[in-house]
């Protein structure tokens, strides 16, 4: 599941039975939203897991560093304003 993670990036280490675990919470929340696709990932925007979107990994492996530097671009703009709680 984790073959595709660069390890430049990560050291995160995923047991099978956490990586299972996921996997089952992911497809519930997918279930549950009506969502189409859904990722796990980590800070540096590599997917941990993902539901839906068989056949677009790469497309949702550019996603994922997208929404990692969005957001990492929102944390910053918060500690210059000085915003708690983001």
């Amino acid at each position: 599941m984790f073959d595709h993670l660069d390890p430049t990036l990560t050291s995160l280490i995923v047991g099978s039975e956490e990586s299972d675990a996921i996997t089952v919470c992911l497809r519930r929340l997918m279930d549950e939203t009506g969502a189409s696709h859904i990722m796990l990932l980590d800070r540096a925007g590599q997917i941990l897991s993902s539901q839906g979107g068989e056949g677009r990994t790469s497309e949702m492996m550019h996603l994922g560093a997208l929404l990692a530097g969005a957001y990492a671009t929102s944390r910053e703009m918060a500690r210059l304003l000085k915003e708690d709680g983001f």
